[in-house]
């Protein structure tokens, strides 16, 4: 997470972005530190405090990340059909259920 650059940039400590968040100095340290994580509504308001949007606290870069999702997706729909009885060879999409 990239929280305490945004931190530094702004010129704000620790405690005082705790203050903001009603959170203490030492959860901020361990959100920096990656001890521990924001929840989601931490990680809203964070991102609009700064400016920037939760991927980027996050350090989440979809097109650095396509590839990856790309083969997630296409693997979840593989297994999907596959429950289904439908295949995927080489491209072409061929049904087991059906009698020739």
């Amino acid at each position: 997470m990239i929280l305490r650059e945004l931190r530094e940039q702004k010129r704000i400590s620790q405690q005082a972005l705790g203050e903001l968040f009603e959170v203490s100095a030492q959860t901020i340290n361990n959100w920096e530190c990656g001890k521990a994580e924001p929840d989601f509504e931490a990680l809203m308001g964070l991102a609009l405090f700064f400016g920037v949007s939760v991927d980027t606290l996050i350090g989440f870069d979809v097109k650095g990340n396509a590839a990856d999702i790309a083969d997630v997706s296409y693997e979840l729909l593989e297994a999907k059909l596959s429950q289904k009885g439908i295949k995927i060879l080489d491209g072409t999409i061929t049904d087991n259920s059906v009698e020739v």
